[in-house]
Parts: structure tokens; sequence; C-alpha cells
């Protein structure tokens, strides 16, 4: 499962981790409004024919965390307003003029890559109001999408899947990946693991001041684990197809019987310029090859198993076609 994807035919779409409050300390509303707010941001969400994907929420006294897929980052001022405009359409029809609405005047936010960063971050914004001391356990927390998670409310425009759909077929499903997810933890671990044996990052607490040292620290992680993901998630799919081992795939590139496998990474990594993850020079470099052996193999093998390489000929053919209408 990659971090963007395309929604409906729309353009690709990035997901995002949003803190906003009001700040100076002051509260974004009183406690008898949290239910409006979370309705204004699931009705936000779900307007605009789902170009606005909800994934998770989470409202406490002084802020709002929210993970939203966004076509590209200027939306994020778009839904804050939106959710903004929606809470104060409540505020109106319940004639509550003396309770003005919140206004976001403080905002963060950073773009999430990778599904175990998605994960983490899903973590921390659920975790937020026990560590908080809002509440002995995130469970007791009515005003977040932790309990649709876990499969006990339902919130409408919620995209659960998104996030939980890429752990959810190892053992145990999505529940135990889940309670997995969110399990304590001691505070000298530094990770989690799920089920599927994915390690996901422990993130700084919630904290008062919006989380600025987990946006921080979310900033500052590598590129470099986001394309060691892509590479891996291509190499499972290809051992997938053709039955090989990815360890020794990984270990012996150049043995005669993964010739195939090797082709056909290729491929999946390079299959039309906006889906490019890799270019041959960096996945020549993870194989220790030649990029010249790459594409000489590529090119062999094609014509022995054509079907194979059909992702690779569409890509082209989309190509191909783009440039013939401009």
């Amino acid at each position: 499962m990659r971090s963007s994807e395309t929604l409906h035919g729309r353009a690709t779409q990035h997901i995002y981790y949003i803190v906003a409050g009001a700040g100076d300390g002051h509260r974004i509303c009183s406690d008898d409004r949290y239910s409006d707010l979370c309705d204004a941001i699931s009705t936000a969400a779900s307007k605009d024919g789902g170009s606005k994907r909800l994934l998770a929420y989470c409202v406490d006294h002084l802020w709002l965390r929210v993970i939203f897929g966004l076509d590209h980052a200027r939306g994020v001022g778009g839904i804050l307003r939106a959710i903004s405009d929606e809470y104060a359409l409540r505020a109106a029809l319940q004639q509550d003029v003396d309770r003005a609405p919140f206004l976001f005047a403080a905002i963060q936010y950073v773009r999430l890559r990778g599904i175990a960063t998605q994960l983490a971050v899903l973590r921390h914004c659920h975790l937020a109001p026990a560590q908080l001391g809002y509440v002995s356990r995130s469970a007791g927390w009515r005003w977040s999408s932790h309990r649709a998670y876990a499969g006990v409310d339902h919130v409408t425009g919620l995209h659960r899947g998104t996030i939980a759909s890429p752990v959810a077929h190892g053992p145990g499903g999505w529940p135990l990946a889940y309670r997995c997810l969110t399990a304590e933890t001691h505070s000298t671990q530094d990770a989690v693991l799920l089920p599927n044996m994915l390690e996901i990052r422990i993130l700084p607490h919630a904290h008062s001041d919006g989380d600025r040292s987990c946006l921080d620290v979310l900033r500052q992680l590598p590129a470099g684990r986001d394309l060691e993901r892509m590479l891996w998630e291509a190499v499972d799919d290809v051992c997938a197809t053709t039955g090989c081992d990815p360890e020794p795939f990984m270990a012996r590139p150049w043995d005669r019987q993964f010739r195939l496998e090797r082709a056909l990474l290729l491929d999946r990594m390079m299959a039309g310029r906006r889906l490019r993850r890799l270019t041959v020079d960096q996945l020549a470099a993870r194989l220790k090859c030649d990029r010249s052996a790459l594409y000489h193999t590529r090119k062999e093998l094609r014509f022995q198993f054509p079907d194979l390489f059909e992702n690779s000929d569409e890509g082209k053919r989309n190509s191909a076609k783009g440039r013939t209408n401009n």
C-alpha cells in the first residue's frame, strides 16, 4: 500500500498529519461542544465527492489532531476552513450566539510517507487523550476515531481502510494488529511490533504545546527509509509472482535463477514516469549489479513472459497517449 493513491480518477493524494488549535493555551471549544466539532469534521470530509479523505482524528481541550488524505499541501487550509464553517453553522442552528466558534490560529502539519509512519501517527493521535491525562484509557475518550478503528463505533466519512488494509491480512487480521499497535509499552521501548512483523516507531508523547516534538521527529525521518520500503514492497510483489524467496533474491541477484525476478523488479520500479519510485542507478546499486545488465535482462525476458510485463506496457501506452494528446 503506498502513501498516495488515485481516488475516483482524481490526482494523486497525499497523507497529512495536521495539528490545529487556538494557540496561547486557549481552548478550541467548550466541553459540551466536542460532539459538534466531531460532526463538523465528518461533514466537511464528506463534501466535494470524497476528494478529502478523513483517516483519523482526535479532539481535546486545546488541539484538533487529524490525519487527512489531500491532493496537495494547500488543501490543509481548505479543510480546516471547511471544518470551522461547519462548526459555526451548528452553533448558529442552535442559536448559541454567546459562544463564538473557535478559530484555528495555530496550525502545523507534516506529510506522512509510508505505511509505517502513518501507523505510528495513528497510534500517537489515538493515545493522546490518555497521554495528556484526560482519561485513564484511550477507549474512554469519545471524541476521537479510536473506537471506530477498534470496531466499536461508526464514523461517517472515515476511510479507515486506507491505513488499516495494508496490515489487515496478517495473522489475526486488523483487530489483533490494532491491539498490538495501541498496547501499553515500557518507557525503554522505541517501537512496537505488529503480528505481520512490521515494526512501528513510538513517537514522543502528545503534549499540550501542540505536539511540536512529534512533528519535528516526523520531519526528520530520512527519505531513504521510504525508498527501502518501496523497494521491498516491489520485491515481495515480484517474488510472490514467481514463487521466489525474497531474502536469497536480494542476497544473490546475479544467480541465473533470479534473472526473471530482476527483470520484473526493474519493470515494477520504472513503470511509467508518474509511477517511478527508484531510478535505474538506485535500483542497480541496491541489487549490486550494473544498470546495463538490468536493461539487457528485461529486454530479453519480456519476449518470453509478455503477460508478466503487462503493467509496464500499460504505463508506456498511457505515456504515449498523453504525448499524442499534447
